[in-house]
């Protein structure tokens, strides 16, 4: 079973539960959707879609090589660290639940995902399957039984 190509929101009161989203049912303690087959048409193929018409309107394929491209999404990742550069770490997720804070994190994380998805495109990468095979693989690298409540060692 993958994981859902829709994002799933967070229901009052905590992590646990189903949300009903985009006609299907995420489990939001496992985060995986039952059913879900990889021929769906993916919410990230939308907005490879968009970004792409976007460009194209605009003539700006010239300018979206893969470094170019790189160096926005490294620019927009700075824009949302500096969102919580001085917040004190035990604070930062209570105040970016809040607006005006809350607001500039989508904004910035937006950013950061629309050069992602464009990057992905210009250089042929299926997002979605690259990011499955990642938490596959980490799955097994970092079986839980193992690894729960540790960070893990860099390597």
């Amino acid at each position: 079973m993958g994981a859902c190509p829709w994002v799933a929101t967070k229901p009052a009161g905590g992590l646990s539960g189903r949300v009903l989203n985009s006609s299907r049912t995420t489990d939001l303690a496992t985060g995986m959707c039952p059913g879900w087959h990889s021929r769906d048409v993916s919410d990230l193929e939308d907005l490879r879609h968009r970004m792409r018409a976007f460009t194209n309107e605009r003539d700006w394929e010239q300018f979206h090589d893969p470094k170019s491209l790189l160096l926005a999404i490294v620019g927009e990742v700075g824009e949302l660290s500096e969102l919580f550069q001085w917040l004190p770490a035990t604070d930062a997720s209570d105040l970016a639940q809040e607006d005006p804070l809350k607001s500039r994190v989508a904004e910035e994380m937006s950013d950061v995902l629309l050069y992602l998805v464009r990057l992905a495109d210009v250089l042929g990468i299926d997002l979605h399957a690259a990011a499955v095979a990642k938490i596959e693989a980490a799955g097994e690298r970092f079986a839980a039984d193992e690894v729960r409540g540790t960070a893990p060692a860099k390597h």
